[in-house]
């Protein structure tokens, strides 16, 4: 099965390395990871001013619930294969914690028949989940004392006992976790013997954000850029701007353009398409036709002065694609004004551009620094 389909959880209590493992399992194998929020990051959005140890049976039973529900959306993005930063199960089990330890180990907080029963039912529903969706379990055991960094409000106590509802529920849905011990290193090395995965040999990575879900490449979300419209057909056009007429009477600035696709452009259910102009093709065509009109206006040459500075742009498709590329009328008209800035002098302009009688329409903003002999 190699990576495909494996739908990885690393399992554990508060501060075990769940979410340093995650990262770097990815990174040595290129699984996507899908990594909920933290309740520390869904605490303020939900119950401002509110520490989580404060939280009554109501308020923590809403927070697990937030956090799963995102959880699920992550987690069915990548479907095909992913290493879960914990788990639905874990959601439940902070809650289910509180209620027979006590958050700091002062023992139970939380005794209602009603917290019970929702904490019961909100248990039944996660490992559902749980069962119907993960194919193996990692978990990390107790192995070091918790940080003291304020965003794990535990105590050991506490954490012992949510390690033992964890390996139970899991074994319960008829999992046998596999349990690594050792640093980062001697961790990944157990996973990926034990669960025979492929490792990557080209992945560059940096540790995901709580949230988030990381990839190795775009392609492993959009496929094949063979097989896609456009895609990277954009860089094998060439635009021939020619018969340029500036007006500085009237701030305008006309020409004709030639779309030149040079090797494949694009595919769609498997074959070539046609080429048309595309909206990359309106922008860099009418800017070069908004900086040939500032320059000449200047009197000066690309070598002189900096490079155009692009400031605002918006975009309008026409009613139809532009597919006869040869002698396509393009125009723009600008208004234009000088300002000073740090010693320099820089020209600035609003340019409405327009290609094809009912082509693109562009409206941007555009810049760049005189040069010396004009300041």
């Amino acid at each position: 099965m190699g990576n495909n389909n494996k739908r990885i959880v690393i399992s554990g209590t508060y501060g075990t390395g769940k979410s340093t493992l995650t990262a770097e399992l990815s990174k040595r194998t290129g699984i996507p990871t899908a990594v909920a929020r933290g309740m520390r990051d869904i605490l303020p959005e939900t119950f401002p001013g509110k520490k989580l140890e404060e939280c009554n049976g109501q308020e923590l039973m809403q927070l697990g619930i937030i956090r799963y529900g995102e959880r699920v959306a992550l987690e069915k993005s990548v479907y095909s294969g992913f290493i879960s930063d914990g788990s639905a199960l874990h959601e439940w089990a902070y809650g289910y914690g509180r209620e027979i330890e006590g958050a700091m180990g002062r023992g139970t907080e939380l005794t209602s028949p009603e917290y019970k029963f929702a904490m019961d039912t909100f248990g039944e529903i996660v490992k559902r989940h749980a069962k119907q969706n993960y194919t193996h379990v990692v978990h990390l055991p107790v192995e070091f004392p918790l940080p003291r960094d304020g965003h794990r409000p535990v105590s050991e106590a506490f954490r012992s006992k949510a390690d033992e509802i964890l390996m139970s529920a899991w074994r319960s849905l008829g999992f046998e976790p596999i349990i690594v011990r050792g640093n980062v290193q001697q961790r990944m090395k157990q996973i990926v013997s034990s669960l025979d995965l492929e490792e990557s040999l080209t992945s560059e990575y940096s540790i995901a954000d709580e949230g988030t879900i990381y990839f190795d490449r775009v392609e492993d979300i959009l496929g094949d850029p063979r097989k896609r419209f456009f895609s990277n057909g954009y860089r094998n056009v060439q635009h021939n701007i020619r018969n340029v007429l500036v007006n500085p009477a009237e701030t305008a600035v006309s020409a004709k353009v030639n779309l030149a696709p040079r090797g494949a452009w694009a595919v769609k259910d498997g074959k070539p398409c046609r080429p048309h102009f595309s909206s990359i093709d309106a922008i860099l065509v009418c800017g070069q036709l908004a900086q040939a009109y500032m320059y000449t206006i200047d009197n000066v040459v690309r070598d002189e002065t900096s490079n155009l500075w692009l400031r605002d742009l918006s975009i309008k498709t026409g009613s139809k694609p532009i597919e006869d590329c040869e002698g396509v009328d393009i125009s723009a008209k600008l208004d234009s004004k000088y300002i000073s800035r740090a010693g320099k002098k820089w020209h600035l302009a609003t340019f409405t551009g327009q290609i094809g009688q009912n082509g693109f329409k562009i409206d941007a903003r555009v810049g760049y620094q005189l040069p010396d002999r004009l300041c």
